[in-house]
């Protein structure tokens, strides 16, 4: 990891075995699974090692929905860009990436949020309404 630059990994669903700074989260690729519930502490993650300007590799078992996923929402929600414009960029990099398409309404969602968990926005509402964690504070 350390040759190709790479200091801190996001592994979500996986276990990463690294010698670099790493946060694993357990995120099941399957199209009911909420997400969103996992943004803050990706998020928080990813800016922390981008302030210290370290390069981070957001990894899961293919590459493909879940790393996607949170790399697509990061951009939205740090560089204000829209679905679309992530989704572009993501896929530039990376070609192969096929979001769930659970994963891609949350990110729709996400986008009607205006990239913001707390609020109280009918997309806001939307969220408080389906999510099983109800009543975790930035649902409010």
């Amino acid at each position: 990891m350390q040759e190709l630059g790479i200091g801190a990994v996001l592994a979500l669903g996986t276990k990463a075995l690294s010698e670099v700074e790493t946060v694993s989260i357990d995120i099941l690729d399957m199209e009911q699974v909420f997400l969103m519930q996992h943004f803050d502490a990706c998020f928080a993650f990813l800016h922390r090692q981008e302030q210290r300007h370290v390069q981070t590799l957001v990894h899961c078992v293919y590459g493909q929905s879940r790393s996607a996923a949170i790399c697509v929402a990061f951009l939205m929600h740090s560089e204000q860009l829209s679905l679309q414009q992530s989704y572009d960029r993501v896929q530039a990099a990376r070609p192969c990436i096929y979001i769930n398409s659970g994963f891609l309404s949350q990110l729709a969602l996400f986008e009607a949020m205006q990239c913001q968990l707390l609020g109280s926005s009918p997309a806001h509402a939307t969220v408080s309404a389906v999510s099983p964690v109800r009543r975790r504070s930035w649902l409010t």
